[in-house]
């Protein structure tokens, strides 16, 4: 009871309008054929069942090289309005329908609904479909639909995609579901092997290794006859490793840790020694210069201290000078006081500044006045001159008789410009008056404070420097016991600061050890050692008393030891009684391992059998439909492991290459129509979708080819229904002719027709 379409209903896809359905009927037709020209919407009818059928169009391209993502949106008529494309199915005694929606507000998913004539509707998904055609995709791909747009690319693959693709046809899931289980199994089985052999190694290792240790620690501890009197290595102090009674609980390895370090230091004293002594001169040799100059300055930067108001005083008159300028503040400066005449020319000076800004702003004013005045006269004159009624011979500002009115305006305007040059003249006095004040002013300055220039520069130097303590003092004096009365100010120049602290530099450098010194990280921890075990002072233990100490402890962790021991020897047998099982497990892991060489190979096999059961149906069909090639009829498929190429014979030999760099376009359509009907007679099921979809093959086939394919169709596919294009009237109706010949139904649409009615 295959499975026939009965009816096509699509909405709003391409040429479709969104407000109309367009209906293609099929029943009761062994072949429907669309035909008319180009452009009028055959493959549309194509895309329809294409897109009902997969939820997809192959030969859409969502990416082209412009980069863009482009959804199938595009192909709607309207992409505001739904498309909606439906199929009525029907077998011997059932009757169903598929409609698939694209609302395309959700990009490229769609709904799939199925109904059956009782009125029941259920939603399914894309596999439960295919279940219900008893196809898969890729069945409907290659053996069940040839498309106008790329019905070559499947010989355009390379061999091994193209078995990839023929053997992908086959319902394989299980045996796929199977083989990936294997190999999955077999993945982890093997991992797990390899992390217990590198716990179960590593744990043998380690074992073997604390087995050594213990060896050699109960073999010192058993050495001899000799009994181990206990001795106090610390008399003043407790520590644990010098107890009598020794706590056994402990690591053995604690003990082992403190007397380390005490040991360290006891044997290389006289280095710790050096040590410390290179450290602190390297401390001393890091004061500063400027600190070591406070220190030598001592009673000069004490004499500075105390008068340190007038220092910096004339510090700023030094700064002042400097900058050839006096603020009015200094006037405050004690030492300034005390300067009576410099005091006297700084009143001087601002007297005559302030004097000289006060005519300034006032000529300022005066300017703005005049100017104002200036010209409300001239309008008034203007106006004056305008007037009749006004007798030209009074005043116009006070109403007197004038004989020239010109004359005396401009008599007017005269004097009040020469007042303001009177006023200019005594600026310009005061000023000169500043800039010999001035002069004067700055060489007061230079005179106070030139002879202070030196001890100025060494003030500042010592402003605000730490002085050198009193444990660094000790510390110098420890090297050097008359620092402190050499390191000083004196009237001799053999006493120098710069002399002096070279020599103190030679002298600290000279008394450091030539010798390699702990480093610094070294030394802290050796340090806290002779602190806290020694106070500081000259060790009273021996390397002998230690290693004496070292034989009590572990004499008393003898019986522990030996304890330890034997259970370590015990569990190196158990780990090694489980890397023999490891190493069964090994074998199980290389049989899994051979299961699923076996599974793929068989696997591989299953395809190749597959593929070379549509040899001799592709080989004759492919004759009959290419019978005007020149070299020889059909073609075959040879098939190894990997892949699939498809060759030609010519002359009794194998031409050593692909057919599609010698066949033709024309003959390439060929050779896709072969397969799909070499695929059809050797695959095809029961209660499956009997349906055949070619959209426009003919178009690049010659006459020959196209009776012989016409033949084919009603001789070797009676019962499957023909869904089929073409573009040209003479094949339309050749093929019309074939299955009328045979007594079976075939109806035309004629796209050209249905659209301008529509």
């Amino acid at each position: 009871m295959n499975i026939y379409l009965k009816k096509l209903e699509v909405t709003n896809f391409k040429s479709f309008a969104p407000n109309k359905t367009k209906t293609f009927h099929f029943d009761g037709n062994n072949a429907v054929i669309f035909d008319g020209p180009n452009g009028y919407g055959k493959s549309t009818v194509f895309d329809s069942l294409e897109l009902l059928i997969t939820g997809d169009i192959d030969h859409f391209e969502s990416r082209l090289k412009n980069g863009y993502i482009t959804y199938l949106s595009v192909i709607a008529n309207s992409a505001s309005s739904p498309t909606e494309i439906v199929g009525y199915f029907y077998t011997e005694d059932t009757n169903f329908s598929i409609t698939r929606t694209f609302k395309w507000n959700n990009k490229n998913e769609s709904e799939l609904v199925y109904s059956k004539d009782e009125g029941i509707s259920n939603i399914i998904s894309d596999e439960d479909l295919y279940r219900l055609l008893n196809i898969n995709k890729n069945f409907f791909n290659i053996g069940m639909y040839i498309s106008q747009s790329d019905s070559l690319l499947f010989l355009q693959e390379k061999y091994g995609k193209r078995k990839e693709i023929l053997t992908s046809i086959l319902d394989m899931k299980d045996i796929d579901e199977r083989v990936e289980f294997i190999k999955l199994f077999k993945s982890r089985y093997s991992e797990k092997v390899k992390s217990i052999g590198k716990i179960l190694t590593q744990k043998r290792e380690d074992l073997l290794s604390k087995k050594q240790q213990l060896e050699k620690i109960v073999e010192k501890t058993q050495a001899g006859n000799q009994v181990i009197s206990y001795k106090k290595l610390f008399p003043e102090k407790n520590y644990p490793f010098d107890a009598e009674d020794v706590d056994v609980t402990i690591s053995f390895d604690v003990y082992e840790t403190q007397i380390k370090p005490i040991r360290e230091l006891v044997e290389n004293y006289d280095l710790f020694v050096k040590s410390r002594k290179s450290q602190e001169i390297d401390k001393l040799l890091q004061i500063s210069d400027v600190r070591l100059k406070q220190y030598f300055y001592r009673d000069k930067a004490d004499s500075f201290k105390e008068s340190r108001i007038w220092w910096e005083q004339l510090s700023s008159l030094k700064n002042y000078f400097d900058k050839q300028q006096f603020p009015i503040e200094i006037r405050e400066f004690e030492l300034v006081k005390e300067q009576k005449s410099l005091l006297g020319l700084i009143n001087q000076y601002y007297s005559h500044f302030e004097e000289k800004s006060r005519l300034e702003k006032n000529v300022q004013e005066n300017e703005t006045e005049i100017v104002k005045l200036n010209e409300k006269r001239n309008a008034l004159y203007e106006e004056h001159n305008h007037q009749e009624t006004i007798d030209n011979e009074h005043c116009p500002f006070c109403g007197k008789y004038v004989v020239d009115l010109d004359k005396a305006y401009s008599d007017l305007t005269k004097q009040l410009e020469s007042s303001m040059n009177e006023k200019q003249t005594d600026i310009n006095k005061h000023a000169i008056l500043l800039t010999e004040l001035t002069t004067t002013i700055l060489n007061n300055l230079k005179d106070l404070t030139d002879p202070f220039i030196e001890e100025l520069s060494l003030f500042h130097e010592l402003q605000n420097i730490s002085p050198i303590t009193k444990e660094e003092l000790a510390n110098i004096e420890s090297f050097i016991p008359n620092f402190s009365s050499v390191y000083v100010e004196v009237e001799n120049s053999e006493y120098s600061f710069d002399i002096l602290t070279e020599r103190f530099r030679m002298k600290l450098s000279s008394l450091k050890s030539s010798e390699n010194v702990y480093s610094t990280i070294d030394l802290i921890r050796l340090n806290k050692v002779f602190e806290d075990k020694f106070d500081s002072k000259t060790p009273q233990v021996t390397g002998k008393d230690l290693d004496m100490k070292y034989l009590y402890i572990q004499s008393k962790y003898q019986d522990v030891y030996v304890t330890e021991l034997q259970k370590v020897k015990n569990e190196i047998l158990k780990v090694g009684q489980l890397l023999e099982k490891h190493n069964s497990a090994k074998q199980v892991e290389k049989l899994i391992e051979d299961i699923r060489t076996y599974n793929y190979k068989a696997y591989q096999k299953y395809q190749e059998q597959f593929i070379q059961k549509i040899q001799l149906p592709l080989f004759l069909i492919s004759g009959r439909i290419l019978q005007t090639y020149q070299l020889g009829l059909g073609t075959y498929a040879e098939v190894n492991a990997t892949q699939v190429v498809f060759k030609v014979a010519y002359r009794e030999r194998e031409m050593n290459t692909d057919i599609f760099n010698i066949f033709s376009v024309g003959q390439l359509n060929g050779v896709i129509l072969s397969i799909l009907f070499a695929i059809r007679k050797i695959y095809s099921k029961e209660n499956q979708l009997d349906i055949i979809m070619i959209d426009d093959p003919l178009q690049s086939i010659d006459e020959i080819s196209a009776h012989s394919f016409a033949d084919l169709l009603v001789e070797e596919f009676p019962d499957t229904q023909l869904i089929l294009s073409t573009h040209e009237e003479e094949k339309s109706r050749l093929i019309q002719y074939k299955y009328h010949q045979v007594n079976k139904k075939v109806s035309n649409y004629n796209m050209q027709v249905e659209y301008l009615n529509s």
